[in-house]
């Protein structure tokens, strides 16, 4: 469907993909732990093969944000590139379990994001029709989790979740060739960073967290070809 990828971004693809099966490997082999010793710590060395899945993956999509940046030069291409860089800084501080700057990182990413999606210019009967279906989702996310936010970090999450709410917003609004890649990215990320929370604030979900890999790796290599791939 789409042209001009080399063989140096299938290579980053493909480190990417290896990330995300260490990573889910590491994870699949922590909830095994878990069941047979009734809750024993993570062990140093699952952590740093989880550590290692975790730069592979996350490395491979800058390598090809950085990439799409010296070929394409655009307003786009910085900043996506900007952003995703900031979603790197945000996935080590969350590794190393630091929540509150990890989230501050993802939501500066995610407001690069929106900025570079309405730079392209904006398609207003596409974005009105995705501003109301994400309005109504948004409310009802703010409503499930909100309760179970501590009240020292609902701030936080209320501008998170708004910050995210416009990404996918002028993503589908976006007035660019490959607007339905962008917007797929943005929507693959929303239910990602869902995933996540649901994990963080909701008792009792064991850990789902794992499941926000598969689609946070591929929305973050999405949006890092996304300004310079076209449609044959």
């Amino acid at each position: 469907m789409y042209r001009r990828m080399a063989l140096l971004d299938w290579t980053m693809v493909a480190t990417m993909v290896l990330g995300v099966g260490v990573l889910l490997g590491k994870g699949q082999v922590h909830q095994l732990c878990e069941r047979l010793s009734g809750g024993v710590p993570l062990r140093i060395g699952e952590r740093g093969i989880g550590r290692t899945g975790m730069l592979l993956a996350s490395s491979a999509f800058v390598a090809v944000a950085m990439r799409s940046l010296r070929r394409e030069r655009s307003l786009l291409a910085l900043l996506l590139c900007t952003g995703l860089v900031l979603c790197w800084v945000g996935d080590v501080a969350g590794y190393q379990g630091h929540f509150v700057p990890s989230a501050a990182s993802f939501l500066v990413g995610h407001l690069f994001f929106a900025v570079g999606f309405m730079a392209t210019g904006l398609r207003w009967q596409r974005l009105g029709l995705a501003a109301a279906a994400v309005v109504i989702s948004s409310s009802l996310l703010a409503l499930w989790f909100l309760p179970h936010v501590p009240s020292s970090q609902k701030l936080l999450i209320l501008g998170y979740i708004g910050v995210i709410s416009l990404m996918v917003v002028s993503a589908w609004g976006a007035e660019h060739p490959n607007f339905r890649l962008l917007a797929m990215a943005a929507c693959l990320f929303y239910i990602s960073d869902i995933a996540v929370a649901y994990w963080k604030f909701v008792p009792s979900s064991g850990n789902c967290a794992f499941l926000c890999y598969p689609l946070y790796y591929p929305a973050c290599m999405l949006l890092a070809l996304g300004s310079r791939l076209r449609p044959n």
